[in-house]
This record gives C-alpha cells, structure tokens and sequence, in this order.
C-alpha cells in the first residue's frame, strides 16, 4: 500500500525519522522489519533512536542494524560479497561458501530479502555502495590498528604486509607491482586459516603440500607459474584462466602438480585433480591439449573447458552429478560418456570438431542445450525423448547438420534459436507438433528458407524474428497469436504482405526495416499496445493506415523519400521527439532527427 495500517502508523513515522529520508536506509529497514511482530519493531526502532546524529558514519550505523540481525553463515557471506564479489558471478563464491558449510542457498535468498545485495539479470552479485562501505568498515573494526589480524584483506599493500606477520582467515589480491609479483611458498606458512585467494598477474614459487590446508577457492589468473604440490583436501573451486605456460605432471599424494617449460610450448600429462572438486573451470588454455581423467571427480556439478586444444575428456561418463556443462575445443572429436549424465540440465557445445553427439535421449533433466560453431556435426540423437524437460535450444554455425529429428515432440520448449549455416540449405522447417508452448522463436539469416510450416499454430509466441530470411515471399496468418509482442522481420526482401497482424492486441514492436517488396499493410489501429514501428527501407509501401490512433507509438523510423501519407497528421498530433531520419510527406522533407515534429 502506499500508506501504513493505521495500527503502526505511529511507529512507522518514527522509523521515517530516524533514517532520516534516506531512501536506501528505509528499504533496509523496512526488509528488516517485513512480516516481523509488532515487538520486533519497538526493540528496532528503541536501538535505531540509541545511535546519536552526531555519530560521523550515522548512515552506516543505521544499516549495520540489519547486518546484527544475520545468523552467522549469512555474515560471512555479506562480508566476503562487499569485500570481493560485488560484480562476480554467483557460482564461483557459491561452491566455496558450500564447502565451508556456510548454506549459500538460504543465506543469498535472506540477503536479497534484506536488501543488501542484488542478482542482475546474469547473476551478477550487486551491491549499494554505502552497504559495500559497510562491510568493509565491518572487516576494519576487527583490528583497527593492524591489517594483518582482519578476517579479510583487499588491498595489494595490505596483503604483502600481512605476508611478513600473521595469520588471516582469507583474502584477495592481484598482484600487478613488478618488484612484488613472486610470491614463494615459505611466505603462506602461517596463513592456515585461508580459505580464499586470488592472484592476477603474478608468479608462486615453491612447495604448498604443507602449507594452505584449509584453501577451499583458489583463484590464480594470467600466473606466469603455478604453485607445486596444492594442498588439495578441501578445494571446491580451481580457477586457473589464461594461465597458459603450464606443464603438467602427477603427484598422487598432494593432487596437482602444475610448474612452467623453457621454450614457451606447453605439454600435459595425466595428474590426478581432487575428488572434492565441486566446480572446475579450464579456460582460455589454448596450448593444454591434454587432461587428466575426471573419473575421481564424483561431487563435479559444474565443468567448463572453453579455448582449449584438448581433443577428449576422459572420465567423462563418471560424472554422475553434473549438472552444467560448457564444452568448446577446437580438436574435441567425441563425447564419449555424456549419455550417462542423468542430472545434466545445462549442456553448452561450441567449436568442436566432432561429427556426432552421443544420443540425448537418457537425459530427462536436460533443460538448456546449445550446439554451435560445430561445422562438422552431422546429426543430434535423441531429442524427442526430451518433450518434457528441453526449455531452450539454440543450433548456430551447424552447416552440416541435416535435420532434427524429434523437433515437433518438444512440448515444454519455450525459445528456439537457428542460423543460416544449421540444418544445411534446407527451404522448409516444420514446427507443427507439440510447440504449444514456445514463447521465443529466432530464425536468423536463412537465405535458403522460403517456408515455415505450424508458424499460426503457436499461440503462446511472443517474440517472433525472421530476420535475413530473403527468400520468404509469404507467412500464414498470424490472427491467433494473441501474446505476441514483437515481431522482427527485418531484412526479408521478398516479402511481399502480412496477413493478420492488425488483429495482434498485444503487439508493441514491429520492425520492417529492408523489407523492399511490402507494398501494403493492414490498417493498425487496433494495436493500441504498439511502441515502435520501424519501416525503414520498405520502399514500395504508399500507406501506413491507423498510425495516428497509436496513442503509445513512441518510436518510428522511417526511410528518406517514402510516401507515407498520414505522417504529417501523426505528428501534428504529438508533437514528439522521432528516431525518423528523412520523411517525405506530400513533396516536403521533413528533417526530425534530434527536432520536434512540427
């Protein structure tokens, strides 16, 4: 509502008070006091009234009151978001935070509900900058005179002068000052408590069997060497991007053991990674071409091997609890094993060599596939058995691949994506079937295509692109599809009409743009909801009907020189900025960019 029942209207405008209008201050407040009893909210505000006005850092005092409330496991990941996550993507934190017992899943799902951190749209961690401050101010007051005693540590400085002291929990750095970028392993001796640590740029030296026993994420990106003899018992997360000059060689007592070669040129050999092993990420490695077998790693829920030269992954069958995984090797030639990854709900499959995935059809959870840049896939097996669980598919840069069988079976798909270079130089692509609940259809650059068959039958479409399809003259009639709300059908030459799209209530883009041969439309003005209407490049349209009742057209761009009649009545009407270029309307030129229509 947008005022208080009146029962706590009294203490909700002492509240007001005391956050001294500060609007994030309000929100973390009001999370904090979100479905709580009305004795919940005396004791709050009593505590909130106790902190002077005088105090110099008021405004974190007041939110800190929503960090005492946190359990324990909910602090340590507060503190350890506002000292180095903000940013990062959930997953990395996530396993080491499960390692260490810290129950991620209610502990980010109450931070979010306290209004102390966001997840954008990628799943990036976000977070306001006075709460960051607040964290940080946090982890400060642990030790205000000594650096080195804190729990957490950010800064380059600090941490190599905490490197000749004591003892920390965790920390992150990137090391980027030249005369300070070996690290050698006697230095970690008394860090037993680390559970976290990120190098950039730097260089470890040594022995590290002994030393680091409670490492749980280990970070260690663009590293000219890598440390000897990890000390493997408890990581979850090995992170070792564009670390390129690696060699690798086998230790069966620590796990990895990983060092520089002379003469630049990487080789590998087997080494044994650790069973503990939760998330591994190989990336941007492109001299690896060798990995140890994965058959040990029975905990592996998520596996990335992008812009590597490896050409197999052995063990890959054993990997019973995967759930996500991002394939891309240039001299990958087979998947073997991949039919017996039961839980896998995320497979990503990029720049492979390989001519066949093994059959599809075992994995029931599957809910997100990917093929693309796959030049020598020939076909995919096994999809229809995947009717009630394949959500989102997208088959790019395929130009061998013939068909796919079991498309029409798919019932829970709700987005499809293709290219030009999948399903080879086919005209036809059927979607009559089971589609009824695909939402999003890209059909991007298919010059070959001239039909879509089930196009009208998918009432639950929404965002409909035929973008680059010049060889389409005609679509079906598009009257029932009553949930559309943008339809692309940029850059289709030949076609020539659209039949029933004035009948598309929930429309709200509509982009014609270099669609040359489109001499006439429907009468629009029955798509009330329409907010942009592109038709630049449509040279042979005379008229657009219905234009000026568009009360919620927003954005038009049109072409020089194009005879659309009613443009002038359009503008008169609003008098709005347009995104038009040039319009000619009865033998005048109307110049709009950055104008009023006048």
């Amino acid at each position: 509502m947008d005022h208080p029942p009146e029962e706590v209207a009294g203490i909700s405008e002492e509240f007001v008070k005391v956050a001294t209008g500060l609007p994030l201050a309000l929100k973390v407040i009001g999370s904090l006091l979100f479905r709580r009893e009305k004795k919940f909210w005396e004791e709050k505000l009593i505590e909130l009234q106790g902190i002077p006005s005088t105090t110099e850092n008021m405004v974190q005092e007041r939110l800190k009151i929503s960090y005492n409330d946190l359990s324990h496991n909910e602090k340590q990941i507060f503190l350890d978001i506002a000292c180095f996550f903000i940013g990062s993507h959930k997953d990395l934190p996530y396993y080491m935070w499960s390692g260490c017992n810290f129950y991620p899943e209610s502990g980010i799902s109450t931070l979010i509900h306290r209004s102390l951190i966001k997840l954008d749209e990628a799943n990036l961690f976000w977070m306001h900058d006075h709460i960051k401050d607040l964290g940080r101010a946090i982890v400060k007051e642990e030790d205000v005179r000594h650096t080195y005693n804190r729990s957490r540590i950010w800064s380059t400085d600090d941490v190599l002068d905490m490197l000749r002291n004591s003892e920390v929990k965790i920390f992150v750095n990137s090391f980027v000052d030249d005369h300070d970028r070996v690290l050698k392993s006697k230095k970690f001796e008394k860090l037993s408590g680390l559970r976290y640590l990120e190098v950039q740029y730097g260089r470890m030296m040594g022995d590290f069997s002994q030393v680091l026993p409670n490492i749980c994420c280990l970070r260690l990106c663009h590293c000219e060497s890598i440390p000897t003899n990890i000390n493997a018992k408890k990581l979850v997360v090995l992170d070792l991007q564009h670390s390129n000059e690696l060699s690798v060689e086998y230790s069966p007592i620590s796990g990895p053991l990983l060092q520089q070669e002379q003469d630049k040129e990487a080789t590998s050999s087997p080494a044994a990674l650790p069973t503990s092993l939760t998330s591994l990420h190989v990336v941007y490695c492109q001299q690896l071409n060798e990995l140890p077998s994965l058959a040990n790693l029975s905990n592996l829920t998520h596996l990335t091997i992008s812009e590597v030269g490896v050409a197999e992954i052995r063990g890959l069958g054993e990997l019973r609890a995967l759930e996500t995984m991002e394939i891309g090797s240039r001299n990958l030639n087979n998947l073997d094993g991949l039919e017996n990854l039961l839980l896998l709900r995320t497979l990503t499959l990029r720049s492979a060599k390989l001519e066949r995935l093994p059959s599809l059809a075992n994995l029931r959870n599957l809910k997100d596939l990917e093929v693309s840049y796959c030049p020598y896939i020939i076909e995919i097996q096994g999809l229809g058995s995947l009717g009630e669980s394949l959500s989102r598919m997208t088959i790019k840069k395929c130009p061998s691949l013939a068909n796919l069988d079991g498309l029409q079976l798919l019932e829970a798909l709700e987005e499809f994506t293709f290219d030009e270079h999948s399903f080879g130089r086919k005209s036809s692509l059927d979607l009559s079937g089971r589609l009824h609940k695909l939402k999003r259809l890209n059909i991007l650059r298919c010059p070959e295509l001239t039909e879509v068959k089930g196009l009208e039958r998918l009432v639950s479409l929404e965002w409909l692109t035929m973008e680059g399809c010049g060889s389409i003259r005609r679509l079906p009639d598009l009257s029932e599809l009553n949930n559309l709300k943008e339809l692309n059908l940029c850059g289709c030459q030949n076609l020539i009409g659209l039949t029933g799209i004035h009948r598309l209530e929930s429309l709200r883009r509509l982009l014609l743009s270099e669609c040359w041969s489109i001499a006439e439309l429907p009468n629009l003005s029955c798509l009330n909801n329409l907010e942009e209407l592109d038709i630049v490049g449509c040279r042979e349209l005379v008229e657009v009907n219905g234009l000026d009742e568009l009360e919620k057209l927003g954005k038009l761009k049109m072409g020089r020189r194009m005879r659309v009649k009613c443009f002038a009545k359009l503008a008169a009407r609003y008098g709005k900025r347009l995104s038009c270029t040039s319009l000619w309307v009865n033998g005048k030129d109307y110049e709009t960019r950055g104008k009023k229509a006048e």
